[in-house]
Formats: structure tokens, sequence, C-alpha cells
């Protein structure tokens, strides 16, 4: 989970520099690390070990936009449990 936090947070800083990310304090370790822990909690990841894994049922392209979708939806106001 450490080394997958540091790539997100190098990915993040990339995509702030490239003007993709607007606030520089949207990259940071803590938020990173919540939005792990949210998407475990969610079911989509599995923590074992140290390590997190996609769930088996959402290793597939269909499965990952549906759930980029769901963040955009609540990104954008319109989450609903």
């Amino acid at each position: 989970e450490k080394d997958l936090v540091k790539k997100a947070l190098a990915v993040g800083n990339r995509m702030f520099l490239a003007g993709e990310v607007d606030r520089k304090e949207a990259v940071s370790k803590p938020l990173i690390q919540n939005a792990y822990q949210a998407l475990t909690d969610q079911g989509y990841l599995r923590k074992t070990g140290d390590k997190l894994e996609l769930m088996e049922s959402f290793r597939n392209q269909a499965a990952v936009r549906a759930i980029e979708g769901r963040i955009a939806g609540y990104l954008e106001g319109g989450f609903e449990e």
C-alpha cells in the first residue's frame, strides 16, 4: 500500500502541474489513503497484508468505467448511496 500511495502522489503531482487537478492540496498522502480506504469500504478493493488489490468482480473495463462514473457523480454533487 505504501508504494501505491507514493505512485498516486507522483501521478497527482504530474496532473496538478498539467492543470488536470485544480488545487495542490488535493494531492496529499492523507487524502489518498482515505480514498483507498473508502474504495475498500465500498468493496472495490481488498487489503491483503500490506497490499491493495482490485476485487475480482471489478477487474474488467466495464466495471472500472462504472466506478469512475460513480466517483465523477460524487464529485459533481450527485452521489447517492
